[in-house]
């Protein structure tokens, strides 16, 4: 009885050592979104639906100036052409060329409409706690669970339940949760593309939980490598 007690005390000691470690996992899902720390851009076309039916589509192309400056350009349609949002840590602020304005985006804000969709993929995982909540299998694949809540007053979200492949860590799904702990917005990562023999994100489902039938599709492309000036990140 003690030998067989000591042999499953190993086993499971030895199922443990194998689990990745919680941080890894974080930042090996991350990869898929970009080149972490490094300043880079690529281009994203996005077509919204409304019960069903569409209703809008733009194409913008998006700047990160290393891991703490966004800036987002519009480029199609040609009413929105020129308009510009910066996202600074806390911050994200819309300039429109024709009016000159510079409107700033509220923290509510940021919850609601196409604005959310920026900052779920702009989600900063180092601003939350993240833990291994369990496996799951997901048509027929073993599945990590993973939970992140907040730990930064800069984070978006109150708490996101994520979900990653076991070998890959390739996200599959996330949910955002607001300061309410209603579920608010959920992404369900499609496919992804291959560049210079790393992947990254292709396509994104993103569904309103809220209503039903609303969900916009979001193609992502074109990422590559490039340095940019700071004047570029002013308001």
């Amino acid at each position: 009885m003690i030998r067989f007690s000591i042999f499953l005390l190993i086993f499971l000691s030895s199922i443990a050592l194998a689990l990745p470690n919680i941080d890894d996992i974080v930042l090996k899902v991350d990869d898929y979104r970009g080149y972490r720390g490094k300043s880079f851009k690529f281009d994203v076309k996005s077509i919204s639906y409304e019960q069903e039916q569409k209703v809008r589509a733009n194409k913008v192309e998006v700047l990160f100036k290393r891991s703490d400056k966004v800036l987002v350009r519009f480029l199609e349609p040609k009413r929105e052409a020129g308009r510009r949002i910066l996202i600074d840590e806390k911050n994200m602020w819309l300039s429109i060329p024709t009016t000159r304005n510079i409107i700033r985006i509220s923290p509510a804000q940021r919850l609601i409409g196409e604005a959310s969709n920026g900052d779920v993929f702009n989600t900063d995982y180092n601003y939350y706690y993240p833990s291994l909540k369990g496996e799951e299998i997901i048509d027929g694949k073993p599945v990590l669970h993973l939970t992140l809540k907040e730990k930064d007053k800069r984070a978006t979200y109150k708490r996101v339940e994520l979900w990653a492949d076991k070998e890959t860590f390739k996200p599959i799904k996330a949910e955002h949760y607001g300061n309410s702990g209603k579920l608010i917005k959920i992404a369900y990562y499609k496919s992804f593309i291959k560049v210079n023999n790393r992947e990254f994100l292709n396509e994104v489902l993103m569904v309103n939980p809220l209503i039903q039938g609303n969900y916009t599709k979001v193609l992502f492309d074109n990422y590559r490598l490039e340095d940019f000036p700071d004047n570029l990140f002013i308001r």
